[in-house]
């Protein structure tokens, strides 16, 4: 086992913080080897968070205190990840590719939209007709639009 003299302050704090939510029948049956080895199983999974940014901060708003953590770094779970798609694909249906897909569809839809209403605009404005006696404003029920 490494020492873990080295650690800094915060891994420690929240070894302690972990191990503490332990029942207390539980952590008082625990010996002083098992519960380092805890605190080195802890400690070992805060060592691979190594990022290229790690932002982190609160907020203060009104009557609560959010966090906010930007993390940026190269992904390294592919085993994990793997296993862990193993494990939801058996017996449940995937729907992130669904919801992918709807979400993907629906803001397609709005920018289609958007640029549709800037165009017509533009046309509007520079007093293009092409159709003639036929505008779109004409399909609105009266008093929608002010001209």
């Amino acid at each position: 086992m490494k020492n873990s003299a080295g650690r800094n302050e915060s891994s420690r704090i929240f070894a302690d913080y972990t191990i503490s939510r332990l029942a207390p029948e539980i952590r008082e049956s625990l010996t002083n080897r098992q519960l380092n080895g805890i605190r080195e199983a802890i400690f070992a999974t805060q060592s691979g968070s190594h990022h290229k940014v790690d932002c982190r901060f609160t907020v203060p708003l009104f009557l609560a205190r959010y966090y906010v953590v930007f993390l940026v770094g190269r992904d390294r779970r592919k085993k994990t990840r793997l296993l862990e798609m193993r494990r939801n694909q058996s017996g449940n249906i995937q729907l992130a590719p669904l919801m992918s897909f709807l979400l993907l569809s629906l803001l397609i839809c709005l920018l289609w939209l958007a640029v549709f209403i800037t165009l017509y605009w533009l046309k509007r404005e520079l007093g293009i007709d092409i159709f003639e006696n036929f505008h779109l404003m004409d399909l609105l029920p009266r008093g929608v639009v002010d001209e």
